[in-house]
């Protein structure tokens, strides 16, 4: 597609309807079924996800990037940006700063993972500088709770010495090894992708989903190891599925609320059904109930609060 990503359109899945089922994991109980062969079912673990692409609305930005943004509002007559602006400014919450949240929600839920985009400033990768004091200290903070991972930037697709400086970068501010990965857009191509996160020896990749459709797009819930089919090797590197994103359900599917949470539900019936975590995807900016998001945090609590 235009981000040269594999298109959900082209997939089997759609050909077949099959996305929003578990396929695999149906065809696999049928022929165990067939064997009178039993496959175990284990009880479904909510796993919330975030990506930080943007830290913060107007918060801790750097001086001309502040500058050029005023004059936007101004030349576009952006009330509303500049007063929420100068709020800011004065002291007010940065309606992008829903960290404490983050951390509530790890409280209930221990395999929370947060990941974080450190790549330079490019048309695409638009967070704070990994220099930014504030944005290390707020990496730090999350890190000493939540087990975080690299959100590989846009500019670093199928770029090896990219993606390894910024792993480099993201681990002298935590202090441990990053061998979690989720690509900023859900931009991958296998196998390339994977053989790259696999040499930098990166385990746990959660790209596996479409941006376009919620869903199944391995055809199972489960986490497992991916094959690389080039080589013909087995590897180290987990798959972790997930379910659904936020953009899919608001921006690409264009769902209500509601819409959504009938969706979700039934995905994780699915889930209960065949096997696997019910992992998913938010951002900072999106469950703090702000613009074209407002009300949106009603579909996470949803989502928190499945049985």
């Amino acid at each position: 597609d235009m981000y040269h990503r594999f298109p959900f359109e082209n997939s089997i899945l759609k050909k077949y309807n099959w996305i929003e089922k578990a396929i695999c994991d149906r065809l696999a109980n049928k022929i165990c079924a067939f064997a009178k062969q039993k496959i175990k079912i284990n009880k479904v673990e909510i796993q919330p996800t975030f990506d930080i692409d943007n830290a913060f609305a107007y918060k801790h930005k750097r001086f001309l990037q502040v500058f050029f943004s005023v004059l936007k509002d101004l030349f576009t007559f952006n009330r509303i940006r500049l007063k929420e602006r100068f709020q800011v400014f004065k002291g007010k919450e940065d309606p992008y700063d829903t960290y404490d949240e983050i951390l509530k929600i790890e409280g209930r839920f221990p395999h929370t993972k947060v990941f974080w985009l450190v790549g330079k400033w490019g048309k695409k990768d638009r967070n704070l500088s990994i220099n930014n004091v504030h944005f290390r200290n707020l990496i730090k903070k999350i890190s000493e709770k939540i087990e975080v991972g690299l959100h590989p930037s846009y500019a670093s697709f199928l770029k090896k010495e990219k993606i390894h400086s910024e792993q480099s970068e993201l681990e002298k501010v935590v202090g441990k090894k990053i061998t979690l990965s989720r690509q900023h857009f859900l931009r991958f191509r296998l196998p390339k992708s994977y053989q790259i996160l696999t040499e930098l020896g990166f385990r746990d990749e959660y790209s596996m989903g479409f941006a376009e459709h919620i869903g199944f797009r391995c055809g199972t819930a489960r986490t497992h190891y991916w094959f690389d089919l080039e080589n013909n090797t087995k590897t180290d590197l987990k798959i972790h599925p997930f379910v659904y994103m936020d953009g899919t359900l608001n921006e690409y599917m264009n769902l209500s609320i509601e819409e959504s949470k009938e969706k979700i539900k039934v995905l994780y019936n699915e889930v209960k059904r065949n096997g696997g975590n019910f992992i998913f995807v938010w951002h900072n900016e999106t469950i703090g109930d702000y613009g074209s998001w407002k009300g949106w945090k009603e579909v996470l609590d949803y989502t928190l609060n499945l049985k």
